[in-house]
């Protein structure tokens, strides 16, 4: 089933492993890479508490494997 997916980086990273959100409503997937594979565009929020966030935002299909996520 397709869903809006939010990508941004992730400033708390650690390491190489989970550099990337991946932001799923109230679910979020820390990931190593991204491959997306359907239109994208970018988007802006005001979230509550925090401020403004900026995203790159698809709608698609989320696979994720061994820390490689795949939108399609």
């Amino acid at each position: 089933m397709k869903k809006k997916y939010l990508i941004r980086y992730n400033t708390n990273s650690t390491d190489d492993s989970n550099r990337w959100r991946i932001i799923d409503g109230e679910k979020e997937f820390l990931v190593s890479e991204i491959h997306i594979l359907v239109p994208s565009f970018t988007s802006k929020d005001e979230i509550v508490g925090v401020g403004t966030k900026f995203h790159i935002a698809c709608e698609g299909v989320l696979m994720v494997e061994k820390g490689v996520a795949v939108l399609k």
